[in-house]
């Protein structure tokens, strides 16, 4: 996988989310470019630079979104639960995407939502378990965890809506990856004929 490639996506991404947050009321089930592009990558790259690389978005995620504390700062930066949630929700699309067909936008947009919420999930537990262990008058503000899972399942559903069209782009310009093992026309390693010999 080209890195250089990696890095001006992520940024890019981080970007979108940003603007995104500005037409969506609520800001926190605004759609994630970064999950799509994280679901793409877990989707096509090898298993070791699947993770690394959504360990890197999740950490972007993180370092790109504050938190209200209550007596507390005004916001503060938890480096750590987008970066585990989306190591996770990797994972789980590396576990199923050899069963489904790797090129193809429905199996990209089914794996936002699989992947997306799972990810989602243990971010809101990562949550939940620092605002009961931290000392009493750094709680996170009106914290309801019921309530972050249904906004952040929202935001898993826009983002998948929001892979129709981020998908389409970035399996046009796959080639720009290099992703090593990748796939050629959309058949397995052991189904390519070999090149003729004549």
């Amino acid at each position: 996988m080209n890195w250089a490639i990696f890095a001006i996506f992520a940024y890019l991404a981080i970007v979108i989310d940003r603007g995104l947050t500005v037409l969506f009321p609520d800001t926190a089930a605004a759609p994630s470019m970064t999950l799509v592009l994280m679901v793409y990558l877990a989707m096509s790259a090898p298993p070791w630079k699947v993770m690394w690389s959504a360990l890197a978005l999740g950490l972007l995620v993180d370092l790109s979104r504050k938190i209200t504390l209550v007596d507390g700062p005004a916001a503060a930066v938890l480096i750590g639960p987008n970066a585990l949630g989306y190591v996770i929700g990797a994972y789980l699309v590396l576990q199923v995407r050899a069963m489904l067909f790797r090129h193809s936008l429905l199996s990209l947009l089914a794996l936002v939502v699989a992947g997306g919420m799972l990810a989602q999930l243990v971010t809101v537990f990562l949550l939940s378990v620092r605002g009961l262990s931290i000392v009493p008058g750094e709680a996170v503000a009106q914290w309801s965890a019921i309530g972050e899972v249904g906004t952040r399942f929202v935001q898993v559903i826009y983002s998948a809506v929001l892979a129709l069209p981020a998908g389409w782009l970035l399996m046009r310009i796959e080639p720009l990856w290099q992703f090593a093992g990748g796939k050629t026309g959309g058949l397995p390693q052991s189904q390519r004929r070999a090149p003729s010999r004549r």
